[in-house]
């Protein structure tokens, strides 16, 4: 119970009902009390996600000098579940973001870096050869492993082969 001294009663026209006036010092109190309470509502997932979406676009804002638009909000469902506009956005920004972030790190090269990017995901580092290639190669590696005196070579090459097929 706040003290008699600590408050005056004001009316509140809206509500007809008596308001609360308090001492600054009180009034800090409960003010931090119920900004307190306030905050455990909520959940560190959500500060922590309204975070990121905030530093993302802090940073894309200064990436791109204030070109680029603020992401809206961020996906909490699956994304196979969106509608198409809605992936059509995503893409977009998503697009766009990468694209800063490596225009920063080789100005004018964002697509040769993104390139780069992709090859090395492929499943494996080596180019796709069509079969009449890959059996040219092998014919040619085992060719050279029957020539060969080396041992060392003609292990190298046996990798090779393994490598193949």
């Amino acid at each position: 119970m706040i003290p008699s001294s600590w408050k005056r009663e004001v009316t509140d026209d809206s509500l007809d009902l008596p308001v609360l006036i308090e001492n600054s010092e009180v009034f800090d109190m409960i003010t931090t009390f119920n900004s307190q309470s306030s905050s455990q509502i909520s959940s560190w997932s959500q500060e922590n996600d309204i975070h990121s979406l905030s530093s993302i676009n802090k940073a894309m804002d200064i990436l791109g000098h204030g070109k680029i638009s603020p992401i809206k909000f961020q996906v909490r469902t699956n994304i196979e579940d969106l509608k198409p506009s809605t992936l059509r956005y995503l893409k977009r920004k998503a697009t766009t973001t990468v694209h800063e972030a490596l225009d920063c790190i080789a100005p004018s090269q964002a697509k040769k870096l993104l390139q780069l990017l992709h090859i090395d995901k492929e499943p494996s580092s080596r180019t796709k050869l069509s079969n009449t290639e890959d059996i040219k190669l092998q014919q040619l590696i085992i060719q050279l492993y029957n020539e060969s005196s080396d041992r060392n070579a003609k292990i190298q090459l046996l990798s090779m082969v393994s490598d193949l097929s």
